[in-house]
């Protein structure tokens, strides 16, 4: 194939012009022409600003600044599109600046506000297209030098007002623009001297000095150098192009020395800092631009502090500082080497793609052999270049620096270190290079992190670039660049590697432009399926797109590649941007050429399948299926053995890929008509029973693990898989367990399972027991658990014909039911309705299509279903329409309702098609059908008594319900109405006939390909025409309003001003048979409110949506129907806003009485009363707000009061304050009713129809806003899982501060409950309450407050404390308490509100507890209503739900041996509260069986066997469990004190040999999961254990001693038994020996230096309570006097405890974690210690003690030796190892150990 030629010509202008242009007209067309079309379409408005600044001089309109940039900006990413124009545009407003400068003069204040505007637009063009671009536009006279100066002199001055680009007024962009500018004049070709004119002036000028001018550039950019703006950079440019002149020797020394100094302080300042960057940046630039004889003389010293800086701290926490280190080191190390281009360096594909590929092949072929013959000879000049070429000393360490570098954290680091081997390697000879990409491929060693990867890829890719990489050197690099290709580590519940697998390709990509095709040819068919595995398979979308381009450029540039034109064509840029597409469409096209096949299906299995993402899992199984086609014996026998195993794979991720994939191989095989053999098909059947014995399903894993198995059921339901009867059964059990779980997508998979097992299986084996799975889920619909009713009612929706004939009516009744809104709130659930809609639906198609020879003619039950389809589904349809509920969730209902849609329209299409083929059916005369249909409608209305099935009734009821859902509030529910509706009425397979208006709903709603009904400025305009229709108007309107009156502003503009231009159409123009538009919505709206009374969900939208028709002017102005309308509304609002409390009701009601009252008599006086009716009301707010309108209506309608009293009326609200006193507004409201002739209303009412209880006695000083006060103390709203109100209670508070004086007990109460003694919750509830409310008249209010809001509060912490502060008030009066208090506690214990329950039930246990404390006897009748109380929340289920968990507490009667059974329980939950409860056990239960008890108990404080059973929390119950038994126990013993029996000695035995020795075995639990070392909680309870047997032991002992016993001969027969299998050493006769102090010591001293903050804490606690204890003491204990010296009674334990032998190894073991450890913090600290530990001076007795070095390393060997390929103790032990060689701490004999140990720990590590 001959390639297309690239034809590029350059024009005048210099612009590259392609004249070989997609599009056909733009051939010919000029270069402005295509640029203007296509490049800079804004370039006509540019250029009229560019020509009005220039025509004035200056930026005469400060906005065009604004849209200048803002053009720009647009080209920030295409900025080489700008280019042609830049002179254009550049020139012209550096020539203002220049000679505007000129004529004003610098020091003119005017010249800022002139090129500072300009500036921002030059500034703006250098972002876009780099100042390189911009400065070649720039002026650069000699004569500007100074004027440029001067010019950054006057900015330098200026500071800007704002960080923000925005708002900036361009002092940032003058001073880089000015820095700019300098750079290009500092270039003057004479000595600066002689531009500067302020030397003629200075007569002091030595020869040898700084001309002023130098001077002045280096103060100023050393100024910016130390600034965090784009001048640090622009100032080093200046100081690159200035100091490196040769007339600047001394400036560049002097600068040279300030850089030294700013780079070797230390300071923490910020900026320091800055100026560190920009000192750094600046000498980088310097190096680049200066002369090798210039800077050789610097290089010395500037590597210093380099490398200095480099390993400070500082660097360490600047990413960019160590950014700069990189650019000044490669640059260092380019000065100190010679520049030469080697011989050795491979040419090869440099050149422009514009020759074609055969030629180049041929190229390949004539010279490569050539270049093969000549390599050798090359080689032998090489090697005399070698040793002739002299390397600097320090560009060695420079390498090492750039490598180290190779290995930063951040990726601008890397990839400049990169770039710096890149160059240096170039300079060095071959064998020096050669060892550089040694240095390189050793950063892809195991070990090393994912930064180190990345960086030496992007190492590589620079090597290959420039040509360094030699094609004999490729073997050992491409099998590295394969593995970062894959590279992928997985990091908690994520993975890193994305960044190395893209600078993967990127290396893969130079490879194709960097070698000859003969080179490349044995590369490229290794790496080409492996970037094309990367390309289709990667996670990361960046990575495949990376690949692909890689795989691209090799095939591109290569040639000749098998189908590699037709591959690139596939898995281009876009088809790659959809990870599905990728791996479903892209690689399967790709699999069918040979050699991908098997790479692709290895790639899956290996990565993808196991993979740590859930999709990404299941993504590659579907992959893998559609790859069996190519090779369906492969994947059956090779691929399936593999998966099948891995179904049982300990690893979650494993497992789940692997089930997932067996499925979907085993269902891909069936489609292909492979017949697996019985053996695997045996093999396939025990998958699911293999897993389940596993039992897989538990755990974290075991929601996901449930829908993969339901997955692969389903697979081998559809492929037929064989399968024994136990099996079937077993898999159907399984399927029915997940249709119970509450994870919905559990229960789909189940359900898609199900239906096609029950095809597959139970109907096609007949098998009997399956008569029964209808009736079974049918019973399951009224389950009171509500994940059953959800899986229950998906699955009837999926059953057969065969299992529904039966007993279809029951079935279809009950789904109706279900369809419904339970009647019980705790039953409610949205989903359960949701599924049983669907259900409902799925089995009338089942019924309707399952009908046998429907066609032909109509049975009985055919007529039946119909009917029952018509009058049953679609009511429960229709209901489920108005389904609104409400949870914490939002609109729930809005499911309801969207299914319901689903469901109208498709039993709209069963019942037509029905009525369609009855009359086709040969029954015209409709006899044989009324015959049928007439029974079962005896119980319908008689106009639903039709023989059709599909009649207009029904149509329009579903057109109705249809519309109104189209207008409401929610943007889904919406669309998907609107859907509904053309569908309907534009069928093509059926017609759906009787809607009413038909032809004018076709032209309402038209009929269009893409309708946008989501947008609601479009779908409202046309559903509002339907308010013209009588039969559609209400339910449209019911729906309309809730938009127009809802919350969300732009909805309510957009319905409401539809419904506005619909009001305005052109009346009808039968105007006597018609009414108007208005009157018809005036009509309507009142029926909303007639219908929806007291729902507020439609009432409050109503109102505020009449308060916006009437704000226009609407239903004002209809005549005699005026009066009528306001009428109705009034009725309605006197109904609706008595007794209510919602603020927006009121509101709306307050101001539609307002509008009411300004139209004419007789209906204004009464809008008017009802309004000043509200000046009484009893919320402050509301008074205002009607005296407000009160005010409005007086003012705009004169008629309502007589002219001579409007006045005085206007002056009574005016200066009436409305919202303070009550007892005033009721006097105002009285002289105001009295002034414009209205009755006043009885007092003794409120407004709002709520009667006011008044006390007798009042008090005289009641605070004019007591009413509101008292009700705003305790607001407090519910508002889901949490309560608003509390800034209210906070306000209240503060209005009823008083400073009255003088009140009883005052003082004392102000000095308890003071300001501290409130900060903590309890304290207020426990003590500050319990002391108030012994004074008279505190306490009954705060048992009111207790019981109104506190007891049934939503917080359960704040019930939990409530029930407990009501019980401390007790005392001060039982009586009241056990008779008025407990009387209203019992009833609500049973509750239907859970808080309220569960805090009453809380509360009257702690009653009656109070009440036994104070000696109160209950009466008998008290008693036994007690002792009913949790019979009766046991019988009334309250135990179910969401709080059946704070509610439960049972009792059974063999407690001992139930909870020890419990300790074995497979959950793990049941396993954590038995070992609680066993602590708690009493003496009296443990005395017969507490050896079995005390054995169970320490088998459970061992870390289990099994990982799936393992769990951190309970091996901590069972330690605590474990200790508080043996307490227990102990003190339970009968005259312990004066005899020991033999039983007490077994216990003490067994706690010495068991328990103790448990726990020490707890010590060692370093278990680990995702939330990080949960082991540590079993050590913290394992040291506290330990203090508490020692006490037990010790107290034993002592007891013993003094027991009188003193021959030890009746102790001695009773021990003597019980330590027959102990060894020798520990039979004693003491229970506490030194043998157990030692290892208790030992034990404690380990978890004292860990590394965790918090046992670490612990540890020392314990341990210096055990040697300073002062109830026992505690013997035994070796180096007691050493231990006491270096653990002091008040201070913290170190580290010398290393000195003693007993503790050393056990300390270091723990050591060595906290050094070697993460945490930097603790490892300096802990290694600080140790080294002053081993810097003290050795032992006097240097005979026979070693020195503390050589005990240290004797002991480090032991760790290494004891926690041998532990790599939790290794890893930190060789961290500390190095460390510690760091410091030079070792010895020959030490270190030779090391080797020895380290030859075995890192073999195959």
């Amino acid at each position: 194939m001959e390639p297309k030629q690239e034809t590029v010509k350059n024009n005048d202008d210099g612009v590259s012009e392609d004249l070989t242009l997609n599009q056909d007209e733009d051939e010919f067309d000029s270069k402005e022409r295509v640029l203007h079309k296509y490049f800079l379409q804004e370039w006509k408005l540019l250029k009229s600003l560019l020509d009005d600044t220039v025509s004035n001089g200056r930026v005469s309109d400060p906005s065009s600044v604004h849209k200048f940039r803002s053009i720009i900006d647009k080209y920030q990413e295409q900025g080489q599109l700008i280019e042609p124009y830049l002179e254009s545009m550049v020139s012209p407003l550096m020539n203002i600046i220049r000679s505007r400068t000129i004529e004003l003069g610098v020091a003119s204040d005017e010249i800022l506000e002139i090129i500072k505007p300009i500036c921002i637009i030059i500034y703006s063009l250098v972002t876009v297209c780099g100042y390189k671009a911009v400065i070649k536009f720039f002026p650069h006279q000699v004569s500007d030098l100074e004027l440029a100066v001067s010019l950054l002199e006057k900015c330098h001055l200026t500071s800007s007002g704002t960080a923000l680009r925005q708002e900036s007024t361009g002092e940032m962009e003058a001073k880089c623009v000015m820095l700019l500018w300098l750079y290009i004049l500092v270039l003057v070709p004479f000595d600066i001297s002689t531009v500067d004119t302020s030397i003629a002036n200075n007569e002091n000028l030595n020869e040898f000095e700084l001309a002023p001018l130098v001077l002045r550039i280096i103060g100023f950019c050393k100024d910016y150098l130390a600034t965090a703006g784009p001048m640090r950079t622009m100032a080093g440019l200046v100081l690159s192009r200035l100091l490196t002149r040769p007339d600047m020797p001394k400036a560049f020394t002097s600068f040279v020395e300030w850089t030294h100094e700013v780079m070797s302080s230390v300071t923490e300042d910020i900026l320091h800092h800055f100026q560190l960057l920009g000192a750094v940046e600046a000498m980088a630039a310097i190096f680049k631009a200066g002369s090798r004889n210039l800077l050789l003389n610097v290089i010395p010293i500037v590597w210093k502090d380099t490398s200095i800086l480099y390993k400070s701290s500082t660097a360490a926490r600047s990413p960019l500082l160590r950014k700069f280190i990189m650019k000044l080191t490669q640059r260092i190390g380019l000065t100190a080497l010679p520049h030469r281009l080697p011989s050795w360096r491979y040419t090869g594909r440099t050149t422009k793609l514009n020759v074609s590929l055969n030629t180049s092949i041929s190229i390949d072929q004539s010279n490569m052999a050539a270049y093969g013959n000549s390599y050798k000879s090359n080689e032998v000049i090489d090697g005399a270049e070698d040793e002739d070429m002299e390397v600097p000393e320090n560009v060695e360490e420079i390498i090492e620096m750039l490598l180290s570098g190779l290995r930063d954290m951040d990726t601008i680091v890397r990839w400049s270190a990169a770039k710096g081997i890149g160059r240096i390697t170039s300079r060095l000879a071959s064998s020096l290079s050669e060892e550089v990409l040694s240095s390189v491929l050793e950063l892809f060693s195991p070990g090393e992190g994912d930064g180190s990867w990345h960086g030496g890829c992007l190492a590589l890719a620079e090597l290959a670039r420039r040509g360094l990489l030699l094609p004999i050197s490729l073997p050992k690099v491409v099998p590295v660049v394969v593995k970062a290709l894959h590279y992928d580590v997985r990091r908690g519940p994520h993975s890193v590697g994305s960044h190395v697998r893209d600078a993967a390709a990127y290396v893969c990509w130079a490879f194709g432009r960097s070698y000859y095709h003969a080179d490349m040819r044995s590369i490229l068919e290794h790496l080409a399926p492996h970037l094309l595995t990367v390309a289709c398979y990667d996670r990361e979308v960046n990575c495949r797109r990376a690949a692909a381009a890689a795989f691209q450029e090799n095939v591109g540039r290569q040639g000749n590649y098998p189908h590699g034109i037709d591959i690139v064509n596939t898995a281009d840029y876009f088809s790659l941007s959809s990870r599905i597409h990728s791996y479903l469409h892209v690689a399967v096209f790709i699999a069918q050429y040979e050699g991908y096949l098997l790479p692709f299906v290895d790639d899956l299995l290996d990565r993808k399948i196991c993979h740590w993402d859930k999709s990404l899992r299941e993504l590659a199984a579907e992959a893998l299926s559609f790859l069996v086609k190519y090779d369906p014996q492969y994947f059956a026998n090779t691929v399936m053995e593999k998966l099948i195993p891995w179904t049982l794979s300990s690893d979650l991720c494993t497992r789940h890929g692997a089930t997932l994939a067996t499925g979907e191989l085993v269902l891909a095989l069936h489609q292909c008509s492979y017949a697996l053999p019985s053996d695997k098909q045996k093999t396939l059947a025990g998958v699911v029973p293999a897993i389940e014995k596993a039992r897989l399903y538990r755990g974290k894993g075991g929601e996901i693990m449930r829908s993969a198995v339901s997955r692969f059921i389903e697979c081998i339901s559809i492929s037929k898989v064989a399968l024994s009867e136990k099996i079937k059964r077993s898999l159907l059990d399984t399927l029915n367990e997940n249709l119970r779980h509450p994870n919905s997508q559990i229960q789909n998979a189940a359900v898609k399972a199900l239906k096609h097992f029950i095809l597959a299986y139970l109907l096609a084996s007949d098998n009997k027991g399956t008569s029964d799975v209808t009736a079974k889920y049918l019973n399951m619909l009224t389950d009171p658990n509500v994940a059953v009713r959800r899986g229950s009612a998906l699955a009837i929706g999926v059953l057969p014909y065969e299992l529904l004939a039966g007993q279809w009516r029951n079935v279809v009744l009950k789904l109706c039911s279900c369809c419904a809104i339970e009647k019980n709130p705790e039953d409610r659930d949205a989903e359960a309705r949701v599924n049983a809609v669907r259900g409902l639906i799925s089995i009338c198609e089942t019924l309707i299509s399952g009908r046998e020879d429907a066609a032909t003619s109509l049975t009985e039950n055919d007529i039946s279903l119909s009917v029952l389809i018509k009058n049953e589904v679609m009511m429960s349809l229709f209901k489920a329409l108005d389904d609104y509920s409400v949870d914490n969730r939002g609109d729930v209902g809005s499911w309801v309702r969207e299914a319901a849609l689903d469901g109208l329209e498709k039993c709209t299409y069963m019942l037509c098609k029905i009525d369609k083929s009855a009359s086709l059916s040969g029954t015209p005369d409709g006899k044989e059908i009324e015959s049928l249909v007439q029974p079962l409608n005896d119980n319908l209305p008689k106009n639903n008594q039709e023989l059709l099935l599909f009649d207009e009734n029904l149509a329009t009821s579903l057109i109705r319900g249809i519309c109104k859902q189209a207008v409401e509030k929610m943007d889904k529910l919406r669309e998907a109405a609107a859907n509904v509706l053309p569908r309907i009425l534009y069928n093509q397979m059926i017609y759906i006939p009787y809607i009413p208006f038909r032809e004018k709903l076709e032209e309402i709603i038209p009929k269009e390909a893409e309708p946008k009904w989501a947008v609601p400025s479009y779908s409202y305009p046309c559903f509002v025409q339907l308010l013209q229709f009588g039969c559609y108007s209400r339910d449209v309107l019911s729906g309309l309003v809730i938009s127009i009156g809802g919350l969300q502003d732009s909805l309510k503009k957009i319905s409401l001003s539809a419904l506005l231009e619909y009001l305005e159409g052109v009346e009808s123009e039968e105007h006597n048979t018609r009414m108007s538009r208005e009157y018809m919505l005036s009509v309507d709206i009142l029926w909303v409110l007639q219908q929806y009374e007291k729902c507020d969900r439609v009432i409050i939208p109503s109102l505020k949506t009449i308060e916006a028709l009437f704000s226009k002017k609407v239903f004002l102005n209809m005549e005699a129907n005026t009066p009528t309308f306001c009428a109705g509304v009034l009725d309605c609002l006197a109904i609706e806003l008595k007794g209510s409390k919602d603020f927006s009701k009121l509101y709306a009601g307050i101001a539609i009485l307002g509008y009411v009252a300004s139209v004419l008599e007789p209906i204004n006086m009464r809008a008017f009363s009802q309004l000043v009716s509200f000046l009484v009301h009893r919320y402050p707010k509301i008074r205002k707000a009607a005296a407000e309108q009160a005010y409005l209506v007086l003012l705009q309608n004169g008629n309502l009061v007589a002219q001579d009293k409007i006045e005085r009326a206007l002056e009574i609200i005016c200066d009436t304050c409305w919202d303070g006193d009550m007892d005033l507004a009721k006097q105002e409201r009285v002289a105001l009713c009295e002034t414009v002739g209205l009755e006043v209303g009885p007092i003794g009412k409120n407004t709002d129809g709520a009667s006011r209880k008044t006390s007798t006695k009042k008090p005289t000083n009641l605070d004019e806003n007591a009413s509101y006060s008292s009700l705003a103390l305790h607001y407090d709203v519910r508002r889901g899982p949490q309560s608003v109100g509390s800034h209210v209670r906070d306000a209240a508070a503060y209005e009823n501060v008083g400073r009255q004086g003088n009140y009883p007990h005052g003082i004392d109460i102000v000095n308890t409950a003071d300001y501290f003694s409130l900060s903590s919750r309890i304290h207020s509830y426990l003590h500050a309450a319990v002391f108030i409310a012994q004074y008279e008249g505190y306490l009954l209010p705060f048992v009111d407050d207790l019981l109104d809001r506190k007891i049934c509060h939503w917080d359960k912490s704040l019930r939990e404390l409530a029930a407990e502060a009501l019980s401390f008030l007790v005392k001060y009066d039982p009586q009241y308490f056990a008779n008025i208090v407990m009387e209203k506690l019992i009833p609500w214990t049973l509750s239907s509100d859970l808080c309220m329950r569960h805090g009453a039930t809380l509360a009257t246990g702690e009653l009656v507890l109070a009440l036994h404390q104070c000696s109160y006897a209950l009466p008998s009748d008290k008693q036994k209503t007690l002792a009913g109380v949790v019979p009766a929340i046991e019988k009334a289920r309250l135990y179910r739900g969401k709080g059946g968990e704070i509610m439960h507490n049972k009792g059974t009667s063999d407690v001992t041996v139930k909870y020890l059974n419990m300790l074995t329980d497979s959950n793990v939950a049941v396993r954590r509260g038995s070992a609680l409860a066993i602590g708690v056990l009493p003496y009296e239960l443990l005395a017969g069986q507490w050896r079995n008890v005390a054995l169970k108990l320490c088998g459970c404080c061992a870390i289990e066997k099994n990982p799936e059973d393992r769990d951190a929390e309970a091996r901590v119950n069972a330690v605590r469990g474990l200790i508080s038994i043996c307490e227990t126990l102990i003190s339970g013993r009968e005259d312990a004190a004066t005899s020991l029996i033999e039983n007490d000695i077994s216990l003490s035995v067994l706690i010495k040999n068991e328990v103790m020795m448990s726990l020490f075995k707890a010590l060692d639990d370093y278990s680990v999961d995702n939330r990080g070392d949960v082991g540590s909680w079993v050590r913290e309870a394992a040291l506290d254990g330990l203090e508490k047997c020692t006490y037990m032991l010790c107290k034993i002992d002592k007891s013993a001693s003094l027991s009188g016993t003193s021959d030890v001969k009746e102790i001695e027969s009773l021990v003597q038994p019980l330590n027959d299998n102990l060894p020798k050493n520990n039979q004693e006769l003491l229970l506490f020996d030194e043998n157990l102090a030692t290892s208790l010591i030992r034990g404690i001293c380990k978890q004292a230096v860990e590394k965790m903050d918090k046992l670490r804490e612990a540890a020392a606690n314990v341990l210096h309570r055990i040697l300073y204890n002062q109830m026992i003491y505690i013997p035994y204990i070796p180096f007691r006097e050493k231990l006491e010296e270096i653990i002091p009674k008040k201070a913290e334990p170190k580290w010398a405890l290393l000195q003693f032998g007993c503790y050393s190894r056990d300390v270091l073991s723990g050591l060595v974690i906290s050094i070697g450890g993460l945490q930097d913090s603790l490892k300096k600290i802990s290694l600080s210690e140790l080294l002053e530990y081993l810097e003290g001076v050795e032992s006097e007795e240097h005979n026979t003690r070693m020195s503390r070095e050589y005990m240290l390393s004797v002991d480090i060997l032991w760790v290494l030796q004891q926690y041998e390929k532990c790599d939790r103790v290794i890893i930190p032990s060789l961290k500390t190892i190095e460390t510690l060689f760091s410091k030079k701490v070792n010895t020959p004999t030490f270190c030779a150990e090391v080797l020895e140990f380290l030859a075995i720990e890192l073999k195959g590590s």
